[in-house]
Formats: C-alpha cells, sequence, structure tokens
C-alpha cells in the first residue's frame, strides 16, 4: 500500500533520534521501567502499584494530531503475554506479524511506552502514556514517522475493550460518506448506505469537481461485517459495482461512536488508497 521512503539515511535516523528523545522526556516517572509490583505508601494512603498484566487485552480510541489539519484516526493495539502483538490505524498503518519490531515497557506507576517501527519501509510509531488508577484508560502522546516521512505529533486516549462485541454492529448501519485518496493525494468521492447486518443498500463514487459518477453499488452488492468486533475491524471487504469494477477494503476500522469508518482499499480501476467516511445524522422523526 505505501511506497518506499526516499529519505536519506542519515535525515531518517536524525528523525528517529527526535522521536525516541522526545519519547524519553514525555513523562516524569520513574527512571527504571519494570513490571514488578511495589508497596504501599505512607500515611495511611494505598498506593497504587502496576503490572504489565494490567496492559492485557485490546485498547482502542483515536490518534488526534497536534497539526488540525491531518485527520483524526481510529487505532487499536493488542498487548498479550506482556508484548503487543499487533496494532493498526484507519490510514492503513500496521504494525504485526515479521514486518515490523514492538517493543513495550511499563512502570509501577502505570507509565507506558511502545515503540513499533516496520521493517519494510519508513514507519515507526512512538507512543507513551499513563494508565488511569481504574486500569481502564491510556492517556497520552504519540510521535509517527509515517512513509512518506513525515513526523505528526498529536495525543490519544485508549479505552480498555471488553472484548468480542465491544463494537456493536449498530455502529456499522446507516449513510456513510466521505472520500477515497491515492498515494498522490486525488480523490474521489465515495457514499455507501448499510443495513443493519452491514449488508450494502446502495453507494457510489464520483469525481469531486463535476459530480461525474464514476462507479454504482446496488443492494446486495457487498457486506461490512466485524472480523473482530473487540477492536471493531472489518477484514476483506468486496463490493461489486454495476459497470463490472470490484472494490476491495483490506480492512476497515470504526471509532466507538460510529461516526469514523476508514482504511486501505483498491478498486480494480482506480488503483490503491484509503478511505475516511464520516456517518450522516438521521434526524429523528
Amino acid at each position: 500500500m505505501h511506497l518506499t521512503s526516499r529519505i536519506p539515511t542519515i535525515g531518517r535516523n536524525l528523525l528517529l533520534l527526535y522521536m525516541f528523545a522526545l519519547a524519553a522526556c514525555a513523562h516524569p516517572g520513574p527512571d527504571s521501567l519494570s513490571s514488578t509490583t511495589g508497596t504501599g505508601g505512607g500515611d495511611g494512603e494505598a498506593t497504587i502499584t502496576f503490572d504489565l498484566s494490567n496492559l492485557e487485552g485490546d485498547w482502542v480510541g483515536q490518534l488526534i494530531p497536534d497539526n488540525l489539519a491531518r485527520p483524526e484516526r481510529n487505532f487499536y493495539v493488542r498487548i498479550a503475554a506482556g508484548a503487543v502483538t499487533e496494532a493498526a490505524d484507519s490510514l492503513g498503518n500496521e504494525w504485526k506479524g515479521a514486518n515490523s519490531t514492538r517493543t513495550l515497557d511499563f512502570s509501577e506507576a502505570g507509565v507506558m511506552q511502545t515503540i513499533m517501527e516496520s521493517t519494510v519501509f519508513t514507519n515507526t510509531m512512538v507512543m507513551d502514556a499513563q494508565m488511569d488508577d481504574a486500569m481502564s484508560t491510556l492517556t497520552g502522546t504519540f510521535s509517527h514517522l509515517a512513509p512518506d516521512g513525515a513526523l505528526i505529533e498529536g495525543s490519544f486516549v485508549l479505552v480498555h475493550s471488553i472484548g468480542s462485541g465491544h463494537f456493536p454492529d449498530s455502529l456499522i448501519s446507516g449513510v456513510w460518506d466521505g472520500f477515497g485518496a491515492n498515494e498522490m493525494a486525488k480523490r474521489r468521492t465515495f457514499t455507501a448506505t448499510l443495513d443493519t447486518d452491514g449488508t450494502v443498500l446502495s453507494g457510489e463514487i464520483r469525481r469531486p469537481d463535476n459530480d461525474e459518477l464514476i462507479h454504482s453499488y446496488a443492494t446486495g452488492s457487498g457486506v461490512f461485517a466485524y472480523s473482530d468486533s473487540a477492536i471493531g475491524r472489518i477484514d476483506d471487504v468486496v463490493i461489486l459495482g454495476d459497470d463490472g469494477s470490484t472494490l476491495t477494503f483490506v480492512y476497515l476500522l470504526v471509532d466507538e461512536e460510529g461516526s469514523l469508518l476508514g482504511g486501505p482499499g483498491f478498486d480494480s480501476q482506480l488503483g490503491a488508497g484509503v478511505v475516511e467516511l464520516n456517518r450522516i445524522a438521521v434526524a429523528p422523526r
């Protein structure tokens, strides 16, 4: 989906060093990160201590860039046995399997840091966060060295998923409207109406400049269904156009409010790109 970065090696290394320096300075917590538990505090007050088991499971939310011109994106990170096993956002960035390295540190004070780096092309995410006392929320900042060489910084709040069913089917149904953009930033508008089970009722792709219809989609031309409702992930959606074209979404991520849906895809005529859709609010009757 992404082209290999053309940033010179020295420049890329300087950016990485800058990101790691930011990560090191992000929190005034303990110098030594550890997964062991501590003892209670003085003055009759109990001190909450944390260990890696408190991170176990799926954490979901949105990454909000400091630069308001950049889009918000849905995000999840999956942690098992004290390690990040996978993570992804709705702009098509994934860190999983043998194609990335992922480190995780967590202190007794609840300070978390994870560094995820692609081993295939430039794509590094550094995240620092503080866990709340209820051990249900991670609040922090991120630095993302994107495949195009941009350094994107911002903040996030991730909540601990309750597991399967955390994202109900009702978040998918309705009218979704937005655009798809390729790596050259060329846009096409995309609209889809989905039934309560995610079945496509209608849809179309148009040119944004003159509203010319490019593809239309009839009832039953595709289905949007969760592959993992614990993280709001929809995999391998294939929609057949009335003109014989095929629109495939590699994966999509929805947010907890059902307001943003996005992910990477490929159109048989238009090529590869990323879609960002907002659900249109329906006025009460």
